[in-house]
């Protein structure tokens, strides 16, 4: 057998085995919400979004019901997303469902500059809410809607415009455990009908924990960062055009679902989810795969065009939203372990009527069988509960298995595709030095903070103890910080920064007096979210404070004596007074009355 022998009967191999490995999401439609819809939400309450500057909240000291307290620091305040994207903060405040919720939020950059790349005016945000370990945040405006998910920690809410369940007007949010989806038949084989939709979070939500870390038992109650990205390219098809104003609306309405995606990934799994293309069908492969309606076919095609792609291929994974009715109750379709291949890292998700939330739960469902997560009670994840993310049905959970994620982890191992995330590590000098400065006479001091990481350093906090008998006359950062402010009372200095670029440095300057003599110990200490290095955040020094004339003393004590003049007879030194006669024995010498009195004395 030659080599192109054996390499077709791979190809041939391989695709009998994805064929095989297909997933997908089967929904029987019923009437609901005055439309056929088969998703209702059965309860929802109306909320205002209002992102103010959370620079009006102390954030760091909310009261563990939620109340915000006022704060004595800077009018802009700074939050860092688990990507480590670091941002201006603003905070949402709402109460519904019988509790309030309190989030910072930041703009989430990546997805603005792809809205805006296609002319379009979304603005994404994402963070988490007060007091609440592991939470996240997910939000998004288009125009006047919002749409987005928060995990509190223990269920998942979800943000929308009101019309998407048939009431007028404004936004609403609700638990995915008051939703219900209405399916009957078998799924994947026989699996019972869920009644709620925060099963389907929950399933996928468990296995993505586990995986964040591949240590579930260190990650803790922590939050977790995204240390790899995986870059993956988004098609849309003229069916899911169709249902918006124009081709930027269209665009928007994926960022929406991609944020709420990306939210997922890389609060569970460690992984940040970017687009690096979205684009049509009919742009990328000249035509749209018209008139085919089969889940199966349609995936087949998608396949074969990211394979004869570059800018799909080059990408770890291509995904098509597509606004077509899919045969067979379909909703999404991928192949089973598939991340990072040139043709079988494709998915499709239906997208029509069902809302922004439903959406995100399924390109994210099937985005996990790319990882390798087979449908929990199927197989190897038999044993595992049914209403989680990976469950065959929508369940409205974003939480996966211990078993999906212990096969996303394995996945996210020998992933070629997935790079790493490089890291802030701001620090200051361990050794801040001592100097010396007279009594009753204001002084400056400097500290130069630096951020030698590769990623942009955000919510820098730089405090700085001073001893009580310095009077702290000013506090300001200089050259290289970005919106920053200081404030100082208390013998601390506490300065914070919006942003510190990568591998730059900023200066605090500090106008000091005293009015008592004596040597005082200071020490500085800097922190980041997402530091990438803990052990360089400190340092130490001194200020002596001394009279003029002891200052002076020791400055002459301190200056090297002057060397002697040598000649090759060894010699010593010449005084000025010595030198002065001799100048004056040689003039007297060169003189016309000395020439005369020499002469006539011959």
């Amino acid at each position: 057998m030659n080599s192109d022998t054996s390499h077709l009967d791979k190809q041939k191999i391989l695709h009998r085995w994805f064929t095989w490995s297909w997933t997908f999401i089967a929904l029987i439609p019923v009437a609901v919400f005055g439309n056929e819809s088969d998703v209702r939400v059965l309860h929802a309450e109306s909320i205002v979004i209002d992102l103010s500057d959370a620079g009006a909240i102390d954030t760091a000291n909310l009261a563990q019901n939620g109340e915000p307290t006022a704060t004595k620091k800077s009018s802009t305040a700074s939050s860092t997303l688990a990507d480590g994207t670091a941002r201006t903060a603003r905070l949402m405040r709402f109460d519904a469902l019988g509790q309030s919720f309190v989030a910072t939020l930041a703009a989430h950059d990546k997805w603005d500059r792809v809205s805006k790349a296609h002319g379009g005016r979304a603005k994404s945000y994402g963070g988490t809410l007060a007091n609440r370990e592991r939470s996240w945040v997910r939000l998004t405006q288009i125009e006047k809607e919002w749409h987005g998910l928060i995990w509190d920690g223990s269920e998942l809410y979800a943000i929308a415009p009101a019309k998407e369940v048939g009431r007028e007007g404004g936004t609403i949010v609700f638990r995915l455990a008051d939703t219900q989806t209405n399916i009957s038949g078998e799924f994947c084989g026989a699996h019972a009908a869920p009644d709620t939709g925060q099963a389907l979070y929950s399933t996928l939500s468990n296995d993505l924990k586990a995986a964040s870390l591949g240590d579930k038992a260190s990650l803790g109650d922590k939050q977790v960062q995204a240390q790899l990205r995986l870059q993956v390219s988004v098609l849309t098809d003229a069916a899911f055009r169709a249902r918006y104003v124009s081709d930027t609306a269209a665009t928007d309405a994926v960022i929406a679902r991609l944020n709420n995606v990306d939210g997922i990934f890389s609060a569970q799994l460690g992984v940040e989810v970017q687009a690096a293309l979205i684009d049509t069908l009919e742009q990328v492969a000249g035509h749209a795969f018209t008139d085919i309606s089969s889940p199966e076919t349609l995936l087949n095609n998608l396949a074969n065009q990211r394979a004869s792609t570059a800018r799909l291929y080059s990408t770890g994974l291509t995904h098509l939203l597509t606004g077509r009715d899919l045969t067979d109750s379909t909703v999404g379709l991928g192949y089973l372990g598939s991340i990072c291949g040139s043709t079988y890292a494709a998915t499709l998700s239906e997208s029509r009527t069902r809302g922004t939330w439903f959406d995100s739960m399924v390109v994210a469902h099937e985005l996990g069988h790319s990882f390798g997560a087979i449908h929990d009670g199927d197989g190897e994840c038999a044993a595992a509960p049914q209403n989680l993310l990976m469950s065959a049905f929508i369940m409205g959970s974003d939480r996966f298995s211990d078993c999906s994620t212990q096969r996303i982890q394995r996945q996210i191992q020998i992933a070629s595709c997935l790079t790493p995330i490089p890291r802030a590590d701001v620090s200051v000098a361990p050794n801040l030095g001592a100097t010396q400065h007279v009594v009753a006479t204001p002084f400056q001091r400097t500290l130069e903070i630096t951020n030698q990481g590769g990623a942009d350093a955000g919510n820098v906090v730089v405090e700085l103890t001073i001893p009580a008998s310095l009077n702290i006359v000013s506090a300001h950062l200089g050259q290289g910080a970005s919106t920053s402010q200081c404030t100082y009372g208390g013998g601390i200095v506490s300065c914070t920064l919006d942003v510190l670029a990568a591998n730059a440095s900023a200066t605090v300057s500090l106008n000091l007096r005293s009015d008592l003599i004596g040597s005082y110990a200071i020490t500085a200490g800097i922190r980041a979210n997402y530091d990438a290095d803990a052990s360089n955040n400190s340092g130490a020094g001194s200020i002596e404070i001394s009279a003029p004339a002891a200052l002076n003393a020791s400055s002459t004590a301190s200056s090297p004596a002057p060397q002697a003049n040598a000649d090759s007879g060894g010699g010593g030194s010449v005084t000025p007074w010595c030198l002065a006669l001799l100048m004056a024995l040689f003039i007297f010498a060169k003189s016309p009355r000395a020439r005369f009195a020499h002469a006539s004395g011959a």
